[in-house]
């Protein structure tokens, strides 16, 4: 009887130990996380299913096996085995974190991130590991591609050539080194701070709030042009551009960018002055050739025909009284009248010759461009009573026929300007003639003028002096003060 009982008390606790084991089993099948343990001699005792399934082995093809040599890859093999053995030669019971790369049956290589355990028998003597894994792979490459992503992204801002930025309730919560620098503000003066700041006046900075949550709120993009106050107080431009984070929620800020426009506005204004003066220029030029005409017909006929008509007149008189050979007809008459006619004659010429210059120098043409300067200034310091000099680096000049009369024009005009207005006593005219550039500066101490004068589309001669510069690609600067005479520097290619 007793033989019967201790028969049925162990076949209970049999059954009752198969049922725990039992239970233990399906806990670690359906574990979510992978549930390994090793013993002593790097061999795997025990793995649940999850284990198996992401290996691709099943469960008698792995038990048994060294997890080193098997299931991890060559290039993490080492590096795992010897964190294993220094774990696992401590007689210590926290926790150890590691992380290393399984490779599955199919050849794949997974991270895992595993929670380490030492295991003891009961004399506390270490006999392995129990580890618990989360396959991070994924994971891993989703942080990696979030990571390579932001680097990008902060390249981009840092890099590109305009002010971005994120505002919240108006007040900068990021800004990128360009807007900064825009701004002349510092980001540690600018973040945490309400963007009234970088506006003039609190009129600008609601008009901008209003105008770009309008047009967010028509076309999901806020678009305007403004002027920012930098931090040393200068008006810049700006083209202005705003995007909510999350067009379902305003309230979690807007991206902006902030584009410096003013050379853009600059140069768009000094274009647009170009055009008036270029305008003006052209139909100043077409006065200048009809009043040269009638100039020239007033000349021709006060002058040359009056001449050409009294010459013929006398003529016909010389051939009656030739005709009629009577008594008053006489040499000493003839005489005079030919010495009246030859006066008439050279002052024609004279006349001939002044019309010519001014229409052309026959110096520039038949001398060169340096006789024809020479001539040029010495013909106006004759004229005006100013004292001029005339220096050059070179005896001869090496250009073109173009460049020459550009040049000669050039001077021509400066020194008529002088004439005119600058009550100078005297002039300074150089030529430097360098490798590949010439260099003419005509310098006066007159009077001279505000600088203004050069934005008044009237001033036709100044315009002009700039015109004939750039057409070869040359520059002609004016600097001028009141009672500190003006300085014109022309700089022209050779054209070599």
């Amino acid at each position: 009887m007793q033989k019967d009982n201790s028969s049925v008390k162990d076949n209970m606790h049999s059954q009752l130990l198969f049922q725990q084991k039992e239970l233990a089993q399906r806990c670690l099948d359906i574990a979510g996380v992978i549930l390994v343990a090793l013993d002593g001699e790097q061999k795997v005792a025990m793995i649940n299913r999850k284990g198996c399934e992401l290996f691709g082995h099943r469960e008698d093809e792995i038990i048994g096996k060294n997890w080193f040599d098997e299931f991890l890859p060559d290039e993490d093999r080492e590096r795992t085995r010897t964190g294993f053995k220094k774990y696992i030669g401590a007689d210590i019971e926290s926790m150890a974190k590691f992380e290393n790369f399984i490779r599955t049956k199919s050849g794949e290589n997974r991270l895992i991130a595993w929670s380490n355990t030492l295991l003891k028998d009961e004399n506390g003597r270490i006999i392995g590991t129990l580890s618990s894994g989360e396959d991070i792979t994924e994971r891993k490459k989703a942080e990696e591609a979030l990571r390579t992503s932001e680097a990008t992204m902060r390249s981009i801002l840092q890099a590109a050539p305009i002010g971005i930025g994120i505002i919240k309730n108006r007040t900068f919560y990021f800004v990128n080194d360009y807007a900064c620098q825009v701004s002349g503000y510092a980001k540690e003066e600018l973040l945490g701070q309400s963007a009234r700041m970088i506006y003039e006046t609190e009129e600008e900075f609601q008009r901008v709030g209003e105008e770009v949550y309008r047009h967010i709120a028509e076309k999901g993009v806020g678009i305007i042009e403004t002027r920012f106050k930098t931090k040393n107080g200068d008006l810049i431009d700006v083209y202005l551009s705003a995007a909510p984070l999350d067009p379902s929620d305003s309230e979690q800020g807007f991206t902006f960018t902030a584009m410096d426009i003013t050379r853009q506005k600059q140069n768009i204004e000094y274009l647009k002055k170009s055009e008036v003066q270029l305008r003006s220029l052209a139909a100043h030029l077409q006065t200048i050739r009809e009043d040269e005409r009638g100039a020239i017909a007033r000349e021709i006929h006060d002058e040359l025909a009056q001449v050409l008509t009294a010459l013929k007149m006398d003529l016909s008189l010389i051939e009656m009284d030739i005709k009629e050979r009577d008594e008053i007809f006489s040499l000493a008459k003839l005489s005079k009248d030919i010495v009246m006619m030859q006066s008439l004659i050279d002052a024609t010429i004279k006349k001939l010759r002044r019309l010519i210059t001014e229409l052309r120098p026959e110096a520039l043409d038949n001398l060169g461009l340096v006789p024809a300067i020479e001539w040029q200034i010495k013909d106006f310091q004759s004229r005006s009573g100013v004292r001029c000099d005339f220096q050059m680096n070179r005896k001869e000049l090496s250009l073109d026929k173009n460049r020459e009369i550009a040049i000669f024009r050039i001077i021509q005009e400066a020194l008529t300007n002088i004439g005119r207005h600058a009550r100078a006593k005297t002039v300074k005219v150089t030529i430097d003639q360098k490798l590949r550039h010439i260099v003419i500066r005509i310098i006066d101490d007159g009077v001279g003028f505000s600088m203004d004068i050069l934005d008044n589309p009237k001033s036709f001669g100044l315009l002009g002096m700039k015109e004939r510069a750039i057409v070869f690609g040359g520059s002609c600067i004016i600097e001028s003060n009141k009672a500190a005479g003006t300085t014109v520097t022309v700089t022209l290619p050779t054209g070599e």
